[in-house]
């Protein structure tokens, strides 16, 4: 997206990122289970610490709030966070230069001894 806004400015058009964290839904469990082998667990662990995040996660209609702001506003800008736990992730994704400060946070998703 990056790579397009600058490409699409001189047409009028506005590019913008909407960046949640966890939104309150069902995902956890419209997700289809992996057969035993050697995925399930890192899958089963992912799901477990999923279900938890989104236990405390935004109710979508703050999301979509944001939005429908970021779609409707007068003064677009490039990035739109929906949340204080999207903005903390986001302020680390672009601080991370050479990404390993985010693989070691997204790393423990998969750890099921968290």
């Amino acid at each position: 997206m990056q790579s397009l806004a600058p490409v699409v400015a001189p047409f009028g058009v506005d590019v913008s990122i909407v960046e949640p964290a966890a939104v309150a839904s069902s995902f956890t469990e419209s997700v289809h289970r992996a057969a035993p082998g050697p995925y399930a667990d890192l899958q089963q662990a992912y799901l477990d610490r999923t279900s938890q995040a989104f236990a405390s996660a935004q109710p979508a209609e703050d999301a979509a709030m944001t939005v429908v702001e970021a779609a409707t506003t007068s003064a677009p800008r490039f990035r739109w966070q929906t949340s204080d736990a999207a903005i903390r992730f986001a302020s680390l994704s672009l601080g991370d230069l050479d990404g390993s400060r985010v693989l070691g946070v997204t790393r423990t998703w998969l750890r099921s001894d968290t």
